[in-house]
């Protein structure tokens, strides 16, 4: 017994496993290195945190612009029920390769854009455009473009001819260049079909002559003298019609003098029989 206990504390220890001390040196530094210092875990924390919420800011950025119909765009090209797991693979549910070739330019259809109205020609049919057309350019040739505005309504057109060229202020005699804008005017409503009817416009100012009690005269001799300068132009009294309308049709507002100047004014409708089944 004893000699087996002094053979046991006899024995040699075993060797110790072989290490070197360079890796064991660059171990440390590495469990150095990567180790929290004391008093600081919570960093890892805090930097997990503002992480997050850096991301959810860009997630509620990139929502400020949110586009409905790209999203559901987006949402339709995701559906995996349409197209299959092939989405995920880039395939769209497809076994051809896909055809990334620029499209034929000839067989690209581009909407009509709306074409801009003239101002005047609403539910106007193209008849009545081209004959608003045809007196323009009459009007243009007789150099009456500058004196006289031309419009086309339902089955009619209307010249208005401001009323400082055709008289005075308060007057229904015509002035000189009213005669010589009514004579070149007589000649080209000559050769137009249909009737004529003649409006005269004032403004509201208040008149009150031994001649023109109110605008109503006022408005109805003006439109007699233009008649009557027509028909001395060579137009049948049988095609015509006077009206005067006073103030009560203003075109602009009569609060400034501009606009009472435009109130001014008298008015020729051209009405062609078909339209009005005469």
């Amino acid at each position: 017994m004893t000699d087996l206990v002094d053979d046991i504390e006899m024995a040699p220890e075993p060797p110790e496993p072989s290490s070197s001390p360079r890796v064991r040196r660059r171990r440390q530094i590495v469990l150095e290195s990567s180790a929290t210092r004391p008093g600081e875990e919570w960093m890892l924390t805090y930097m997990d945190t503002v992480t997050l919420l850096v991301t959810f800011f860009v997630m509620i950025l990139s929502f400020a612009s949110f586009d409905k119909t790209r999203y559901a765009a987006f949402v339709d090209g995701m559906s995996l029920s349409k197209y299959g797991t092939g989405i995920l693979m880039g395939t769209i549910g497809r076994s051809e390769p896909v055809d990334r070739s620029p499209p034929d330019v000839t067989t690209i259809r581009l909407p009509l854009l709306p074409q801009p109205e003239t101002p005047g020609t609403k539910n106007v049919d193209d008849a009545q455009l081209e004959r608003l057309d045809a007196f323009r350019n009459r009007i243009a040739g007789e150099g009456l473009g500058d004196d006289i505005k031309v419009r086309a309504r339902t089955g009619v057109i209307e010249m208005e001819i401001n009323g400082k060229v055709l008289f005075a202020l308060a007057s229904a005699e015509l002035s000189d260049a009213g005669l010589r804008v009514l004579s070149r005017l007589s000649r080209l409503l000559t050769e137009s079909p249909g009737t004529f009817a003649i409006e005269g416009h004032t403004d509201d100012l208040p008149i009150r002559t031994t001649r023109f009690p109110s605008n109503w005269e006022l408005s109805a001799a003006r439109a007699s003298s233009v008649a009557r300068q027509l028909i001395s132009g060579g137009i049948s009294a049988k095609r015509m019609r006077v009206v005067g309308y006073a103030s009560s049709r203003p075109i602009a507002s009569n609060a400034t003098s501009a606009g009472r100047q435009q109130n001014r004014r008298v008015n020729i409708i051209v009405e062609f029989p078909e339209a009005t089944g005469d």
